[in-house]
């Protein structure tokens, strides 16, 4: 993906993404909900696509 427009969300409701996908139903669970049924430790993992938070430590680079 480019751009944030790209993801189906972004410009449909609930409704329209069911029918898009052929889904009967669609529900958001929190990044609290996503973790926990992932099952491991949230340091384990990154979320940054979710809250913008990135894992990496902002480094300087001599040419």
């Amino acid at each position: 993906m480019q751009t944030s427009e790209q993801f189906i969300a972004s410009n449909k409701t609930v409704k329209e993404i069911c029918k898009t996908l052929g889904a009967d139903s669609l529900v958001y669970s929190s990044i609290e909900g996503l973790i926990s049924a992932i099952g491991l430790p949230e340091e384990k993992l990154c979320n940054a696509c979710l809250n913008g938070v990135y894992p990496i430590k902002e480094t300087q680079t001599k040419l």
